[in-house]
């Protein structure tokens, strides 16, 4: 791991060279982290789990900013199990009018606890680009926003964080290797908002929304079950 610090602000730019870890510790340990891959009728997810604890069900969540989430739809879970079970959700998107999607499990326990998974960032129909955004932890933060990129060079890239009208609040500079990279963004000096987080590799340019808040007001699964009872 490796802390690089820029400006006053002293803004944490950690490259952890792996991916956002999956692990949940309500009632399940993932073998293999969500994934999604962009087909011709849709959006096709999958997941793993090495074992199962009192594991009722999954909810798969769908955005289009990766802040405001909606049902897409649900799994039944193994309950109780020590060996592997695969999963998969196709998500099926007859307008596919979107370019980005953000994907996430809800898992719930019998008892109605459980945990959220990572946010995994799904980008169709645009031609291949230098950079992809892959997964971050989660859009809502209250301290550090942690995201996870593939990179088609080894080269410098730059960021910014900026206000929704385009005032620049952080920036740095940093070595990406071709490959497999993480960061995680300091927030901790921000006002509560939305916020806008733009990387830059050579002449591309990519933008997502990220939204600074208090921690009591972090997504919880209550919120979660509240969302999918209003769609059953």
């Amino acid at each position: 791991m490796k802390h690089l610090f820029f400006d006053k602000k002293m803004i944490a730019f950690i490259f952890l060279f792996s991916l956002i870890n999956l692990s949940l510790t309500a009632g399940c340990l993932y073998k293999i982290e969500l994934t999604a891959l962009a087909k011709e009728d849709g959006n096709f997810l999958a997941w793993s789990t090495k074992s199962e604890s009192n594991n009722q069900y999954f909810i798969i969540e769908r955005s289009i900013n990766g802040i405001d989430f909606e049902m897409a739809g649900k799994v039944n879970g193994a309950g109780n199990s020590t060996d592997i079970k695969e999963y998969s959700f196709s998500d099926l998107n007859k307008n596919k009018k979107y370019t980005r999607y953000f994907y996430r499990l809800v898992q719930l326990d019998f008892d109605e606890t459980g945990e959220f998974s990572h946010v995994v960032v799904l980008t169709r129909n645009v031609e291949e680009k230098l950079l992809e955004i892959t997964a971050v932890n989660s859009s809502i933060v209250d301290q550090y926003f942690n995201l996870n990129f593939n990179s088609k060079v080894k080269s410098e890239l730059s960021y910014n964080v900026q206000t929704q009208m385009g005032d620049i609040l952080l920036k740095g500079k940093v070595q990406v290797t071709k490959g497999s990279n993480a960061v995680s963004i300091d927030l901790n000096d921000l006002e509560v908002g939305r916020y806008q987080f733009a990387l830059r590799l050579k002449n591309e340019i990519s933008v997502i929304q990220v939204k600074k808040v208090d921690s009591a007001e972090l997504p919880t699964i209550n919120l979660a079950a509240k969302n999918r009872e209003k769609k059953n």
